[in-house]
């Protein structure tokens, strides 16, 4: 097992970045989130909405290799450095709302991959999409917690977005 350590962010003020999830934090007191066998399991927590759920889920929104990878598993895993699949905000499955939780973590234009440190530890480095109505658009992940410029999510298809791109 080998337990993820690392801090997405979504931004919270400018138009360029939108309130999102806030931070996720992926290790606390009583959950988180490993790999085991190149599957990842486990439950982060969002800062601003709550549990998200890795592994063990079904009823995927779109199950094709780009999203999915070429094993047919929708849950979250890697192939090589690449990670495939979907985590869901646990508010949100089941429920009314207009963003029905899922996070697709690879898609046509984007994705997150493990990245190495100088120190021979690894980082998730990319974008994974929230959206499918009201959901927190681009979630990015830095290979620090320091982040970057932020992206601007200009309304995209979310069945095939584009990478985010800040013009400002």
């Amino acid at each position: 097992d080998i337990a993820l350590d690392t801090f997405p962010y979504n931004g919270t003020t400018t138009p360029c970045e939108g309130s999102g999830l806030g931070w996720i934090l992926f290790r606390g007191n009583g959950y988180g989130v490993n790999i085991v066998n190149d599957a990842v399991v486990g439950t982060a927590k969002s800062q601003l909405l709550g549990w998200l759920d890795f592994g063990g889920l079904s009823g995927f929104p779109i199950t094709n290799s780009t999203y999915c990878g070429s094993t047919g598993n929708c849950n979250a895993h890697f192939e090589g450095d690449e990670l495939y699949g979907w985590a869901r905000l646990r508010a949100n499955s089941g429920n009314n709302s207009d963003w029905d939780g899922w996070i697709a973590l690879r898609g046509p234009n984007f994705g997150v991959e493990k990245v190495f440190t100088a120190n021979g530890e690894f980082a998730l480095e990319g974008y994974a999409w929230g959206s499918s109505g009201r959901g927190p658009g681009w979630i990015q992940f830095p290979v620090n917690a320091l982040p970057p410029e932020p992206p601007e999510n200009p309304n995209p298809d979310p069945k095939n977005p584009q990478p985010p791109v800040c013009n400002g």
